[in-house]
C-alpha cells in the first residue's frame, strides 16, 4: 500500500499498478503496458479501494483531543484569546486555560520560548482540517 501511495505522489500519468492476482490475465497486462507507454494511468480498482479505505481510517493528530478540546483548538486557530474563548463558550477563564494547557500537552507542544504554542496548535488544526477535506474529495 505504501509503495502504491509513494508511486502516485508525483502524479499518475504514465503509471500502472496491477495486483498480482490479476497479472495472469495476459490481455489485461498487455493493455496496461500499452496504456502506460502512451502516458495513461492504469491502477487496479481493488488497489484504489484499499487506498481510499486506508486514507479514511488514517488517524489524525487531533484524535487525542476530546470534542470540547477540538472546539477550543478551532477557536485558537481563529486567533481568539483565552478571554474571548471563555466569553464565547460561556466558560470561566480558568477552565479555558486548563483546556488549552491540556491541548498543548496532548499534542506534545512544549513551552519552548522560541516557538509560539498557539501557532503550533493552529498548524495542527489546519493540517487536520486540510487532511479531512482531502478525504471528502
Amino acid at each position: 500500500m505504501d509503495l502504491a501511495a509513494r508511486m502516485l505522489e508525483r502524479g499518475a500519468a504514465g503509471r500502472a499498478y496491477l495486483l498480482k492476482d490479476r497479472v495472469h490475465d495476459l490481455d489485461l497486462l498487455v493493455s496496461a503496458v500499452r496504456a502506460v507507454a502512451e502516458g495513461e494511468c492504469r491502477i487496479d480498482a481493488g488497489l484504489v479501494q484499499q487506498l481510499v479505505r486506508h486514507r479514511r481510517s488514517s488517524t489524525s493528530a487531533l484524535d487525542v483531543l476530546t470534542p470540547r478540546q477540538r472546539e477550543l483548538l478551532a477557536d485558537i486557530a481563529e486567533g481568539k484569546s483565552n478571554a474571548a474563548i471563555a466569553r464565547d463558550r460561556f466558560l470561566t477563564l480558568r477552565a479555558v486555560e486548563k483546556h488549552v494547557s491540556e491541548i498543548f500537552g496532548r499534542l506534545g507542544i512544549s513551552g519552548d520560548a522560541d516557538i509560539s504554542r498557539r501557532v503550533r496548535a493552529t498548524l495542527f488544526h489546519l493540517d487536520a482540517t486540510r487532511s479531512a477535506a482531502d478525504v471528502d474529495r
